[in-house]
């Protein structure tokens, strides 16, 4: 299972890898930005989000199985079960990963 070492999904890599391995799936990370998955871009954003298609060029060139590009709209805060809002580049890093590498 081919996971995104990039916002969110790097944070809960511990998380995911733990899942999937549970299930039988070995994850599979990229390890450096391509230069060429930057320049995918539709248009200039964060660091973090040019990071992120430069290591989903580098994720595609190891040829994973399948990929998991979870969208994380909020997640829990506090100990009182409130929920917070994730940054807009977060919420949509599938999606503009998808309109750069169709």
């Amino acid at each position: 299972m081919g996971l995104n070492r990039s916002f969110l999904t790097h944070t809960l890599y511990p998380y995911f890898h733990a899942f999937f391995e549970h299930i039988g799936w070995r994850t599979v990370m990229p390890s450096v930005v391509r230069p060429q998955g930057v320049a995918r871009q539709g248009a200039s954003c964060c660091h973090p989000g040019a990071q992120a298609h430069g290591l989903f060029a580098d994720l595609i060139a190891r040829d994973p199985d399948r990929l998991f590009l979870p969208h994380l709209g909020e997640l829990p805060y506090g100990s009182n079960s409130e929920a917070r809002r994730t940054c807009v580049f977060v919420q949509g890093e599938s999606y503009a990963l998808r309109s750069a590498f169709p």
